[in-house]
């Protein structure tokens, strides 16, 4: 415990807050990713009918 940086312990100041931004980023890449795989999978259909 005392050879981990003070910022990394679960009890640092902002801790919390620093968490929550890094989740909320990853689910804005999530939405991303998951907007483009439709957009791809959309085109697919349209060429095949096409």
């Amino acid at each position: 415990m005392k050879a981990m940086p003070a910022e990394q312990r679960l009890n640092s100041d902002g801790f919390v807050e620093r968490h929550r931004q890094a989740a909320l980023a990853y689910q804005d890449q999530l939405a991303e990713k998951r907007k483009a795989e439709e957009k791809a999978l959309r085109r697919q259909v349209l060429e095949a009918v096409s």
